[in-house]
């Protein structure tokens, strides 16, 4: 982890990170590396700010960084999940996530439960805005959502509930289809999308492995790993 304390980095250990905390003092998260994310650069978006700019059809991205089941029981309108957890220990599931957000172009929101104006302490969106900073990601295209969810839900706000669709009512030649994964219906005949499920939760690498078995090409292997994860996160398996 790296400490801010005033105007300058200080590296500590884990154990030296609740002190920090209790200082007040800003606490980035290195994932391998050192990322800095100096108080002054971080910007920060107010709920009527983003509301308004969701309603204007502003090009921008909200993430929610919180777990899953906060993110199901209800989430600001258009958010996508990219929870710090899942990051940190199962990266493999939120790997598609990842590239769309690398890649855009467009300005990222981020939002936990709480978090305040001049109070830079570790939150979970935080955590995740140093992750992506590490990608590449530019700090200038992120901002913080000021009083996070809580903030944003007891000033009135909307909170919606994700509305998921299901692949398993049409079972797996409606998952691969919607996936565009038609070719792959031979290679996996004798799979129901709750065994692929079963697979995908495994982990990304030994899903890839699991595929390669079957006889599937690299790219349609990565590329139905990536949807098997899109679907479980999105509840979409049943």
């Amino acid at each position: 982890l790296v400490w801010y304390g005033g105007s300058w980095p200080h590296r500590v250990t884990h154990d030296a990170t609740a002190q920090a905390a209790d200082a007040g003092c800003m606490v980035g998260v290195a994932y391998g590396k050192g990322v800095e994310l100096p108080e002054a650069h971080v910007r920060w978006i107010s709920a009527a700010e983003l509301t308004s700019k969701l309603r204007s059809g502003a090009a921008l991205r909200v993430l929610d960084a919180r777990e899953e089941h906060e993110f199901k029981e209800g989430t600001i309108p258009s958010a996508v999940h990219l929870g710090q957890s899942a990051l940190m220990f199962n990266r493999g599931s939120v790997e598609e996530v990842l590239h769309e957000i690398t890649t855009c172009a467009e300005d990222l929101v981020l939002f936990a439960n709480t978090a305040g104006v001049g109070s830079m302490a570790a939150g979970r969106d935080l955590w995740v805005m140093a992750f992506l900073v590490e990608l590449g990601v530019p700090l200038g295209r992120m901002s913080r959502l000021a009083g996070g969810f809580l903030g944003w839900s007891t000033s009135g706000c909307v909170v919606m509930k994700p509305e998921y669709k299901t692949f398993s009512g049409g079972g797996l030649q409606t998952f691969l289809e919607q996936a565009q994964l038609s070719q792959l219906l031979d290679a996996l005949k004798d799979e129901t999308t709750q065994n692929l499920r079963a697979v995908i939760l495994a982990g990304r690498q030994k899903a890839l492995a699991y595929f390669e078995t079957k006889q599937i090409r690299l790219p349609d292997r990565q590329k139905l790993a990536n949807a098997l994860a899109k679907a479980e996160r999105e509840g979409m398996l049943g």
